[in-house]
Protein backbone atom coordinates (compact mmCIF):
# COMPACT_ATOMS: atom_id res chain seq x y z
CA UNK A 1 0.00 0.00 0.00
CA UNK A 2 2.41 2.47 1.10
CA UNK A 3 4.68 1.96 -1.72
CA UNK A 4 1.74 2.13 -4.24
CA UNK A 5 1.02 5.69 -3.14
CA UNK A 6 4.95 6.30 -3.63
CA UNK A 7 4.51 5.46 -7.27
CA UNK A 8 2.14 7.88 -8.10
CA UNK A 9 -1.69 7.03 -7.28
CA UNK A 10 -3.19 9.71 -5.18
CA UNK A 11 -4.32 8.31 -1.84
CA UNK A 12 -5.99 9.49 1.39
CA UNK A 13 -6.17 8.24 5.00
CA UNK A 14 -9.31 9.74 6.60
CA UNK A 15 -10.40 8.84 10.48
CA UNK A 16 -8.78 8.80 14.02
CA UNK A 17 -5.87 6.90 15.44
CA UNK A 18 -4.42 8.02 18.54
CA UNK A 19 -1.18 7.93 18.72
CA UNK A 20 1.76 9.20 20.70
CA UNK A 21 3.76 12.57 18.95
CA UNK A 22 6.67 10.52 17.78
CA UNK A 23 4.86 8.70 15.26
CA UNK A 24 4.83 9.02 11.63
CA UNK A 25 2.22 11.34 10.27
CA UNK A 26 -0.25 9.58 7.02
CA UNK A 27 2.53 11.27 4.59
CA UNK A 28 4.89 9.13 5.80
CA UNK A 29 3.48 5.90 4.79
CA UNK A 30 3.01 7.19 1.56
CA UNK A 31 -0.47 9.13 1.81
CA UNK A 32 -1.08 12.09 -0.58
CA UNK A 33 -3.51 13.52 1.65
CA UNK A 34 -5.09 13.05 5.09
CA UNK A 35 -8.26 14.63 6.97
CA UNK A 36 -8.28 13.45 10.49
CA UNK A 37 -8.51 13.52 13.79
CA UNK A 38 -7.28 12.54 17.66
CA UNK A 39 -3.91 12.43 15.43
CA UNK A 40 -0.59 13.83 14.64
CA UNK A 41 -1.21 15.11 11.36
CA UNK A 42 -3.52 17.84 13.43
CA UNK A 43 -0.54 19.42 15.15
CA UNK A 44 2.51 17.94 13.27
CA UNK A 45 1.24 18.86 9.62
CA UNK A 46 -0.30 22.08 9.11
CA UNK A 47 -1.75 21.86 5.62
CA UNK A 48 -3.92 18.70 6.38
CA UNK A 49 -7.58 19.07 7.28
CA UNK A 50 -9.26 18.77 10.23
CA UNK A 51 -11.74 15.32 9.93
CA UNK A 52 -14.44 17.98 11.24
CA UNK A 53 -14.92 21.26 8.73
CA UNK A 54 -16.43 23.47 11.75
CA UNK A 55 -13.44 22.91 13.64
CA UNK A 56 -10.19 24.43 13.41
CA UNK A 57 -6.81 22.45 12.83
CA UNK A 58 -4.83 21.46 15.25
CA UNK A 59 -8.31 20.07 17.12
CA UNK A 60 -5.90 20.21 19.95
CA UNK A 61 -2.50 20.30 21.04
CA UNK A 62 0.61 17.89 20.69
CA UNK A 63 -0.16 14.85 23.79
CA UNK A 64 2.13 15.11 27.15
CA UNK A 65 4.49 11.98 27.60
CA UNK A 66 1.30 10.32 29.74
CA UNK A 67 -0.98 10.70 26.51
CA UNK A 68 -2.81 13.36 28.13
CA UNK A 69 -3.27 16.57 26.69
CA UNK A 70 -4.23 19.92 28.06
CA UNK A 71 -7.21 21.53 26.28
CA UNK A 72 -10.93 20.40 25.48
CA UNK A 73 -10.89 18.35 22.42
CA UNK A 74 -13.39 18.07 19.43
CA UNK A 75 -14.60 21.37 19.72
CA UNK A 76 -17.12 21.80 22.49
CA UNK A 77 -19.45 19.15 19.85
CA UNK A 78 -20.80 16.74 22.59
CA UNK A 79 -22.39 14.50 19.54
CA UNK A 80 -18.77 14.65 17.51
CA UNK A 81 -18.62 10.45 18.26
CA UNK A 82 -22.36 10.55 16.54
CA UNK A 83 -20.91 13.04 13.47
CA UNK A 84 -17.77 10.88 12.84
CA UNK A 85 -18.95 8.88 10.06
CA UNK A 86 -20.70 11.53 8.55
CA UNK A 87 -17.12 13.65 8.31
CA UNK A 88 -15.16 10.59 7.18
CA UNK A 89 -17.26 9.72 4.08
CA UNK A 90 -17.86 13.38 3.23
CA UNK A 91 -14.22 13.57 2.55
CA UNK A 92 -14.26 10.21 0.93
CA UNK A 93 -17.05 11.62 -1.77
CA UNK A 94 -15.01 14.62 -2.55
CA UNK A 95 -11.85 13.03 -2.80
CA UNK A 96 -13.40 10.60 -5.15
CA UNK A 97 -14.81 12.47 -7.40
CA UNK A 98 -11.80 14.40 -7.46
CA UNK A 99 -10.27 11.32 -8.69
CA UNK A 100 -12.76 10.14 -10.94
CA UNK A 101 -13.26 13.74 -13.04
CA UNK A 102 -9.58 13.38 -13.70
CA UNK A 103 -9.36 9.75 -14.22
CA UNK A 104 -6.50 8.72 -11.61
CA UNK A 105 -6.53 6.00 -10.20
CA UNK A 106 -6.80 6.24 -5.92
CA UNK A 107 -6.32 4.28 -2.87
CA UNK A 108 -9.45 5.33 -0.21
CA UNK A 109 -8.53 4.02 3.63
CA UNK A 110 -11.54 5.63 5.69
CA UNK A 111 -11.28 4.00 8.94
CA UNK A 112 -14.33 5.06 10.70
CA UNK A 113 -14.71 6.07 14.45
CA UNK A 114 -17.62 3.62 15.04
CA UNK A 115 -17.58 1.56 17.00
CA UNK A 116 -14.67 2.41 19.64
CA UNK A 117 -15.32 4.42 22.73
CA UNK A 118 -16.59 6.84 23.18
CA UNK A 119 -20.09 6.42 20.96
CA UNK A 120 -22.89 9.27 21.64
CA UNK A 121 -25.36 9.47 19.02
CA UNK A 122 -27.30 12.07 18.14
CA UNK A 123 -30.89 11.67 19.87
CA UNK A 124 -32.15 11.33 16.01
CA UNK A 125 -30.06 8.35 15.64
CA UNK A 126 -31.51 6.96 18.78
CA UNK A 127 -34.51 7.38 17.26
CA UNK A 128 -34.33 4.44 15.20
CA UNK A 129 -34.17 2.29 17.55
CA UNK A 130 -36.88 3.33 20.26
CA UNK A 131 -36.29 2.59 23.72
CA UNK A 132 -39.10 0.41 24.67
CA UNK A 133 -38.68 -2.08 21.68
CA UNK A 134 -34.91 -2.38 22.13
CA UNK A 135 -34.60 -1.81 26.02
CA UNK A 136 -35.75 -4.77 27.55
CA UNK A 137 -33.57 -5.39 30.33
CA UNK A 138 -32.38 -1.77 31.26
CA UNK A 139 -34.50 1.41 30.76
CA UNK A 140 -34.44 5.16 31.96
CA UNK A 141 -32.40 7.91 33.06
CA UNK A 142 -31.06 4.96 35.78
CA UNK A 143 -30.18 2.59 33.24
CA UNK A 144 -25.93 3.72 33.11
CA UNK A 145 -25.39 5.53 36.71
CA UNK A 146 -22.95 8.52 36.27
CA UNK A 147 -23.28 8.55 32.45
CA UNK A 148 -23.28 11.82 30.40
CA UNK A 149 -27.11 13.04 29.54
CA UNK A 150 -26.81 11.83 26.00
CA UNK A 151 -25.85 8.34 26.70
CA UNK A 152 -28.09 7.59 29.59
CA UNK A 153 -30.01 4.96 27.56
CA UNK A 154 -29.52 1.17 27.40
CA UNK A 155 -25.74 0.03 25.43
CA UNK A 156 -27.82 -1.95 22.94
CA UNK A 157 -29.64 1.48 21.69
CA UNK A 158 -26.24 3.19 21.83
CA UNK A 159 -24.28 0.40 19.79
CA UNK A 160 -26.59 -0.11 17.11
CA UNK A 161 -27.83 3.72 16.76
CA UNK A 162 -23.61 4.13 16.02
CA UNK A 163 -23.19 0.93 13.86
CA UNK A 164 -26.14 1.48 11.97
CA UNK A 165 -25.17 5.21 11.20
CA UNK A 166 -21.80 4.14 9.86
CA UNK A 167 -23.64 1.66 7.99
CA UNK A 168 -25.76 4.13 6.73
CA UNK A 169 -22.11 6.17 5.50
CA UNK A 170 -20.87 3.12 4.19
CA UNK A 171 -24.20 3.37 1.46
CA UNK A 172 -23.40 6.17 0.39
CA UNK A 173 -19.97 5.60 -0.32
CA UNK A 174 -20.95 2.47 -2.14
CA UNK A 175 -23.09 4.65 -4.33
CA UNK A 176 -20.86 6.97 -4.73
CA UNK A 177 -18.90 4.44 -6.94
CA UNK A 178 -21.80 3.14 -8.73
CA UNK A 179 -22.64 6.85 -9.73
CA UNK A 180 -19.08 7.39 -11.17
CA UNK A 181 -19.50 4.80 -13.12
CA UNK A 182 -16.39 2.91 -10.99
CA UNK A 183 -17.95 -0.24 -9.20
CA UNK A 184 -16.91 -2.43 -11.20
CA UNK A 185 -13.30 -1.32 -11.81
CA UNK A 186 -13.08 -0.50 -7.57
CA UNK A 187 -12.19 -3.46 -4.74
CA UNK A 188 -13.99 -2.78 -1.22
CA UNK A 189 -12.91 -4.27 1.33
CA UNK A 190 -14.49 -3.67 5.05
CA UNK A 191 -12.87 -4.96 7.98
CA UNK A 192 -12.19 -3.83 11.60
CA UNK A 193 -9.05 -4.09 14.21
CA UNK A 194 -10.09 -5.88 17.12
CA UNK A 195 -13.13 -7.59 18.98
CA UNK A 196 -15.49 -5.89 20.72
CA UNK A 197 -14.83 -3.66 23.91
CA UNK A 198 -15.17 -5.35 27.54
CA UNK A 199 -17.73 -3.21 29.50
CA UNK A 200 -15.36 -3.08 32.45
CA UNK A 201 -13.59 -0.59 30.07
CA UNK A 202 -16.36 0.94 28.28
CA UNK A 203 -19.87 0.94 29.53
CA UNK A 204 -21.53 0.90 26.41
CA UNK A 205 -19.95 -1.84 25.06
CA UNK A 206 -22.40 -4.33 23.58
CA UNK A 207 -20.32 -6.20 21.27
CA UNK A 208 -20.89 -10.34 21.58
CA UNK A 209 -18.24 -12.68 20.56
CA UNK A 210 -20.53 -15.67 19.88
CA UNK A 211 -18.61 -18.89 21.28
CA UNK A 212 -15.21 -17.61 20.85
CA UNK A 213 -13.49 -16.80 24.46
CA UNK A 214 -11.56 -12.99 24.84
CA UNK A 215 -13.04 -9.90 23.50
CA UNK A 216 -10.53 -6.61 22.69
CA UNK A 217 -7.05 -6.77 23.91
CA UNK A 218 -7.58 -10.61 24.08
CA UNK A 219 -5.54 -12.85 21.62
CA UNK A 220 -8.43 -15.45 22.13
CA UNK A 221 -10.23 -15.79 19.23
CA UNK A 222 -13.11 -13.29 20.73
CA UNK A 223 -10.19 -10.29 20.70
CA UNK A 224 -8.54 -10.65 17.20
CA UNK A 225 -11.40 -12.62 15.02
CA UNK A 226 -12.94 -10.22 12.80
CA UNK A 227 -15.23 -9.64 9.98
CA UNK A 228 -13.41 -9.12 6.43
CA UNK A 229 -15.90 -8.66 3.60
CA UNK A 230 -14.79 -7.95 -0.06
CA UNK A 231 -16.51 -6.22 -2.71
CA UNK A 232 -15.84 -6.55 -6.72
CA UNK A 233 -18.66 -6.51 -8.84
CA UNK A 234 -18.10 -9.16 -11.83
CA UNK A 235 -15.15 -10.26 -10.48
CA UNK A 236 -16.31 -11.63 -6.90
CA UNK A 237 -19.38 -13.26 -6.59
CA UNK A 238 -21.47 -11.62 -3.83
CA UNK A 239 -22.94 -13.75 -0.94
CA UNK A 240 -20.65 -16.25 -0.92
CA UNK A 241 -18.85 -17.21 2.15
CA UNK A 242 -15.07 -18.71 3.10
CA UNK A 243 -13.74 -19.92 5.58
CA UNK A 244 -9.99 -19.99 5.31
CA UNK A 245 -7.49 -18.52 7.51
CA UNK A 246 -6.66 -15.32 6.48
CA UNK A 247 -5.17 -12.10 8.31
CA UNK A 248 -4.37 -7.96 7.76
CA UNK A 249 -0.93 -9.03 6.66
CA UNK A 250 -2.10 -10.66 4.01
CA UNK A 251 -3.47 -7.59 2.24
CA UNK A 252 -1.09 -5.71 0.63
CA UNK A 253 -0.35 -8.44 -1.42
CA UNK A 254 -3.72 -9.43 -2.26
CA UNK A 255 -4.17 -5.73 -3.38
CA UNK A 256 -1.81 -5.76 -5.05
CA UNK A 257 -2.31 -8.97 -7.21
CA UNK A 258 -5.98 -7.71 -7.86
CA UNK A 259 -4.46 -4.17 -9.34
CA UNK A 260 -1.80 -6.16 -11.23
CA UNK A 261 0.89 -3.86 -9.28
CA UNK A 262 3.01 -6.83 -7.76
CA UNK A 263 5.86 -5.37 -9.41
CA UNK A 264 5.71 -1.61 -7.90
CA UNK A 265 6.50 -3.27 -4.46
CA UNK A 266 10.27 -3.06 -3.87
CA UNK A 267 12.18 -6.31 -3.73
CA UNK A 268 13.30 -5.71 0.21
CA UNK A 269 9.72 -5.52 0.94
CA UNK A 270 8.65 -8.31 -1.09
CA UNK A 271 11.18 -10.59 0.73
CA UNK A 272 10.14 -9.69 4.27
CA UNK A 273 6.08 -9.76 3.84
CA UNK A 274 4.91 -12.40 6.07
CA UNK A 275 1.16 -12.04 4.01
CA UNK A 276 -0.21 -14.49 1.50
CA UNK A 277 -1.55 -13.18 -2.16
CA UNK A 278 -5.81 -14.13 -1.55
CA UNK A 279 -6.63 -13.26 -4.89
CA UNK A 280 -6.88 -16.75 -5.60
CA UNK A 281 -9.17 -17.70 -2.77
CA UNK A 282 -11.39 -14.58 -3.48
CA UNK A 283 -12.04 -15.15 -7.04
CA UNK A 284 -12.78 -18.54 -6.36
CA UNK A 285 -9.67 -19.97 -8.21
CA UNK A 286 -8.25 -22.72 -5.74
CA UNK A 287 -9.70 -25.71 -6.35
CA UNK A 288 -11.11 -26.22 -2.97
CA UNK A 289 -13.24 -22.73 -3.98
CA UNK A 290 -14.42 -24.51 -7.15
CA UNK A 291 -15.35 -27.33 -5.32
CA UNK A 292 -17.00 -25.98 -2.72
CA UNK A 293 -19.19 -23.67 -5.41
CA UNK A 294 -20.38 -26.67 -7.13
CA UNK A 295 -21.38 -28.31 -4.16
CA UNK A 296 -23.51 -25.03 -2.13
CA UNK A 297 -25.71 -23.30 -5.06
CA UNK A 298 -26.76 -21.56 -2.01
CA UNK A 299 -23.92 -18.99 -1.58
CA UNK A 300 -24.67 -18.66 2.08
CA UNK A 301 -23.94 -22.21 2.80
CA UNK A 302 -20.65 -22.62 0.53
CA UNK A 303 -17.83 -23.65 2.98
CA UNK A 304 -15.11 -23.35 0.57
CA UNK A 305 -11.64 -23.51 2.84
CA UNK A 306 -8.07 -22.95 1.51
CA UNK A 307 -5.27 -24.30 3.59
CA UNK A 308 -2.66 -21.10 5.38
CA UNK A 309 0.74 -21.84 3.66
CA UNK A 310 3.10 -23.23 6.37
CA UNK A 311 5.68 -20.91 5.79
CA UNK A 312 3.01 -17.81 6.71
CA UNK A 313 1.71 -18.78 9.88
CA UNK A 314 -0.52 -15.54 11.52
CA UNK A 315 1.72 -13.88 14.39
CA UNK A 316 0.25 -11.96 16.89
CA UNK A 317 1.48 -10.03 20.04
CA UNK A 318 -0.11 -7.51 22.84
CA UNK A 319 1.94 -6.41 25.26
CA UNK A 320 -0.73 -4.54 27.93
CA UNK A 321 -3.42 -5.82 30.11
CA UNK A 322 -6.73 -7.61 29.36
CA UNK A 323 -9.49 -5.83 31.22
CA UNK A 324 -12.77 -8.00 32.22
CA UNK A 325 -12.96 -11.71 33.51
CA UNK A 326 -10.12 -13.40 34.45
CA UNK A 327 -11.00 -15.80 31.65
CA UNK A 328 -9.80 -13.84 29.02
CA UNK A 329 -6.55 -12.60 29.90
CA UNK A 330 -4.40 -14.40 27.36
CA UNK A 331 -0.79 -14.77 27.01
CA UNK A 332 1.50 -12.36 25.46
CA UNK A 333 2.09 -14.13 21.92
CA UNK A 334 0.02 -16.28 19.33
CA UNK A 335 1.09 -18.26 16.57
CA UNK A 336 -2.35 -19.07 13.90
CA UNK A 337 -1.67 -22.57 11.47
CA UNK A 338 -4.71 -23.44 9.87
CA UNK A 339 -6.68 -25.16 12.78
CA UNK A 340 -3.96 -25.13 15.62
CA UNK A 341 -2.85 -21.96 17.56
CA UNK A 342 -0.15 -21.76 19.89
CA UNK A 343 -0.28 -19.52 22.77
CA UNK A 344 3.04 -18.44 25.22
CA UNK A 345 4.82 -15.75 27.01
CA UNK A 346 8.28 -14.54 26.63
CA UNK A 347 11.41 -16.78 27.51
CA UNK A 348 12.57 -16.06 30.74
CA UNK A 349 15.84 -15.47 29.55
CA UNK A 350 14.43 -12.06 27.67
CA UNK A 351 15.23 -9.11 29.50
CA UNK A 352 12.12 -7.23 31.36
CA UNK A 353 12.95 -4.71 28.73
CA UNK A 354 12.14 -7.22 26.52
CA UNK A 355 8.71 -8.51 28.63
CA UNK A 356 9.79 -11.56 30.73
CA UNK A 357 7.19 -12.69 32.37
CA UNK A 358 7.01 -14.41 36.11
CA UNK A 359 4.69 -16.95 34.42
CA UNK A 360 6.76 -17.25 30.82
CA UNK A 361 6.04 -21.42 31.66
CA UNK A 362 3.02 -20.68 30.52
CA UNK A 363 1.86 -22.68 27.16
CA UNK A 364 -1.67 -23.09 25.63
CA UNK A 365 -2.03 -25.35 22.67
CA UNK A 366 -5.98 -25.16 20.94
CA UNK A 367 -7.38 -26.78 18.06
CA UNK A 368 -9.75 -24.34 16.18
CA UNK A 369 -12.61 -25.93 14.60
CA UNK A 370 -14.16 -24.62 11.37
CA UNK A 371 -17.25 -22.20 12.17
CA UNK A 372 -19.44 -24.72 10.58
CA UNK A 373 -18.40 -27.54 12.80
CA UNK A 374 -21.09 -28.73 14.72
CA UNK A 375 -18.74 -29.36 17.79
CA UNK A 376 -17.77 -25.06 17.84
CA UNK A 377 -21.41 -24.83 19.92
CA UNK A 378 -21.11 -27.95 21.47
CA UNK A 379 -17.44 -27.21 23.00
CA UNK A 380 -16.43 -23.65 23.06
CA UNK A 381 -12.80 -23.82 21.23
CA UNK A 382 -10.06 -22.52 23.22
CA UNK A 383 -10.84 -24.06 26.77
CA UNK A 384 -9.05 -27.65 26.22
CA UNK A 385 -5.97 -26.68 26.33
CA UNK A 386 -3.62 -29.47 24.63
CA UNK A 387 -0.10 -28.40 24.74
CA UNK A 388 0.45 -31.28 27.69
CA UNK A 389 -0.72 -33.74 25.91
CA UNK A 390 2.00 -35.71 24.49
CA UNK A 391 0.31 -36.21 21.03
CA UNK A 392 0.60 -32.54 20.27
CA UNK A 393 4.54 -32.12 22.00
CA UNK A 394 6.02 -31.63 18.00
CA UNK A 395 3.18 -28.78 17.47
CA UNK A 396 4.40 -27.07 20.60
CA UNK A 397 7.68 -27.36 19.42
CA UNK A 398 7.02 -26.43 16.07
CA UNK A 399 5.04 -23.65 16.38
CA UNK A 400 7.39 -22.31 19.70
CA UNK A 401 10.13 -22.16 17.06
CA UNK A 402 8.82 -19.38 14.59
CA UNK A 403 6.77 -17.40 17.09
CA UNK A 404 9.81 -16.43 19.44
CA UNK A 405 11.97 -16.08 16.61
CA UNK A 406 9.49 -13.31 15.18
CA UNK A 407 9.10 -11.68 18.66
CA UNK A 408 13.10 -11.17 18.48
CA UNK A 409 12.84 -9.00 16.06
CA UNK A 410 10.22 -6.56 17.69
CA UNK A 411 11.45 -3.27 19.05
CA UNK A 412 11.47 -2.44 22.64
CA UNK A 413 8.70 -0.73 24.18
CA UNK A 414 6.64 -0.83 27.19
CA UNK A 415 4.50 -3.48 28.10
CA UNK A 416 2.62 -5.36 30.90
CA UNK A 417 4.64 -7.98 33.34
CA UNK A 418 1.80 -10.53 33.97
CA UNK A 419 0.54 -12.52 31.12
CA UNK A 420 -2.55 -14.83 31.04
CA UNK A 421 -5.13 -16.24 34.31
CA UNK A 422 -4.77 -18.63 36.09
CA UNK A 423 -7.75 -18.99 38.16
CA UNK A 424 -8.98 -21.45 36.01
CA UNK A 425 -9.37 -25.21 35.84
CA UNK A 426 -8.66 -25.37 32.26
CA UNK A 427 -9.56 -28.68 30.89
CA UNK A 428 -5.70 -29.97 30.08
CA UNK A 429 -3.73 -27.53 32.15
CA UNK A 430 -2.24 -28.22 35.24
CA UNK A 431 -3.51 -27.01 38.45
CA UNK A 432 -1.69 -23.56 39.30
CA UNK A 433 -0.07 -23.91 42.94
CA UNK A 434 -2.34 -22.45 45.86
CA UNK A 435 -1.01 -19.32 45.73
CA UNK A 436 -1.67 -18.31 41.94
CA UNK A 437 -5.20 -19.78 41.81
CA UNK A 438 -6.20 -16.26 42.87
CA UNK A 439 -4.97 -14.40 39.85
CA UNK A 440 -6.49 -12.57 37.37
CA UNK A 441 -9.82 -10.99 38.03
CA UNK A 442 -11.86 -13.94 39.93
CA UNK A 443 -11.97 -17.10 40.45
CA UNK A 444 -14.49 -20.00 38.84
CA UNK A 445 -14.43 -22.39 41.42
CA UNK A 446 -15.76 -25.49 39.75
CA UNK A 447 -17.05 -24.29 36.96
CA UNK A 448 -16.41 -24.65 33.56
CA UNK A 449 -14.76 -21.42 32.18
CA UNK A 450 -17.29 -20.43 29.74
CA UNK A 451 -20.33 -20.83 32.77
CA UNK A 452 -18.63 -17.60 34.34
CA UNK A 453 -21.16 -15.33 35.84
CA UNK A 454 -19.59 -12.89 37.55
CA UNK A 455 -19.72 -10.60 34.20
CA UNK A 456 -23.13 -11.33 33.43
CA UNK A 457 -23.76 -10.09 29.99
CA UNK A 458 -26.91 -7.29 30.07
CA UNK A 459 -27.38 -6.29 26.29
CA UNK A 460 -30.28 -3.60 27.25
Amino acid sequence: MWSVGDNGMSCISLGGTKTPVASPVPADYGFDHSATFNSNAEWLDPGAPPLDPTCPSPRMPPATPSGNTTSSPFCNNPYWAGDSSTWTVNHSLGFIANATTTKTPFYLNAWFHVSHAALVPRPEQLAVYPEAATCRLCAGPQCIPGAAPMQKSCPSQIFMASQTDADTQIGRLIAALEQHHVSESTIVALSTDNGPEERAIFTNGAGNTGPFRGQKRSLYEGGIRLPFIVRLPGSIVGGRVDHSVVGAVDWLPTIASLTGLVDAIPPVTKATLRGIDLSPILLEKTAAGAAAAEAAPDLRKNNSYTPRPASHPLLNEWRFGVSGPCVNGAPRLAIRDNDLKLLINPPPNATMARGATPDSERVELYHLPPITDPSLLASPPEYQNLAHDPAYAEHVQRLSEPLLAWYKTLPDGPHSVARGCAAYKFPGMPRPPPDEQSQGEGAAGDRQPWEESDEAAWWG
